[in-house]
């Protein structure tokens, strides 16, 4: 079965494009160089945060299978935000899980009536009848 890592998050990255001058950035080039060590690939373009004085990508998410990455970009602002969500959805074939058939108990055939004598009538000599005293019996 494929496998995919996924790593996402509000890395606050005060930067417009993720390749692009990190100078700005309170990360310079930190989240860069983690991602190129890892071999993991940014896959948001667009920015996550707009307000009418700053902008930014600010949520990244990084996968190690651009491959498999079928569209990554943003939502509208969240209520009256400036942040926009970020997504991806990811594509790949998994096997099915073989179909699970649960044991269905037909409780009309029961014998309920047995049951409630038995609960309610229990032979609590036998009990008794084993030890002659108290001092023979074991608690756990």
């Amino acid at each position: 079965m494929p496998e995919c890592v996924v790593f996402l998050g509000n890395f606050n990255d005060g930067c417009d494009d993720f390749y692009g001058n990190h100078s700005g950035s309170e990360l310079n080039n930190k989240l860069v160089n983690l991602a190129k060590f890892y071999d993991l690939h940014q896959i948001i373009s667009e920015l996550a945060r707009v307000s009418s004085n700053f902008a930014s990508l600010l949520d990244l998410i990084f996968v190690d299978c651009p491959a498999f990455v079928a569209q990554a970009g943003t939502t509208l602002p969240i209520a009256n935000s400036d942040h926009h969500g970020v997504f991806c959805i990811l594509k790949f074939n998994c096997a099915r899980l073989p179909l699970f058939i649960p044991k269905i108990y037909n409780y009309s055939t029961e014998n309920y009536i047995g049951l409630r004598e038995s609960l309610l009538c229990p032979p609590w000599s036998t009990g008794f009848d084993i030890y002659e005293d108290c001092e023979n019996i074991h608690y756990i």
